[in-house]
């Protein structure tokens, strides 16, 4: 079984699903002819269906997102082998807190140096 930081290492908590681009919204100049209404008025149908797409698109992102950050915490408390501790949730939050705006080793970092707490 690889450890959590070669799983770091190897990206396997990292999503490998692209962030979706936002469509542009169209916009109806002023003093605008009717052919340009007509335009706009495609063009704006189309940028809906667009952002239901988006929506779609980011939605599953996101789940992938939390998805794979459950999974590197499942993994985080059962190396440093407190999964089972009451506290073990405090730990996590506690080190996520800290650490996370840096990336993940240093929730893993911070998490280790916070472990002994537990035990």
């Amino acid at each position: 079984m690889a450890s959590i930081r070669e799983n770091l290492n190897h990206g396997l908590y990292t999503t490998h699903l692209p962030y979706p681009n936002k469509p542009r919204k169209p916009v109806l100049k002023s003093g605008a002819t009717s052919k340009e209404a007509r335009e706009y008025a495609d063009a704006l149908a189309a940028w809906e269906l667009g952002q239901e797409d988006f929506q779609a698109q980011r939605r599953a992102y996101y789940e992938d997102v939390n998805r794979l950050e459950n999974q590197f915490r499942e993994d985080l408390l059962a190396e440093l082998g407190v999964a089972d501790h009451p506290k073990a949730h405090v730990l996590w939050l506690k080190a996520w807190e800290q650490g996370h705006g840096s990336g993940l080793a240093e929730v893993l970092n911070v998490a280790e140096d916070l472990v002994d707490l537990l035990l």
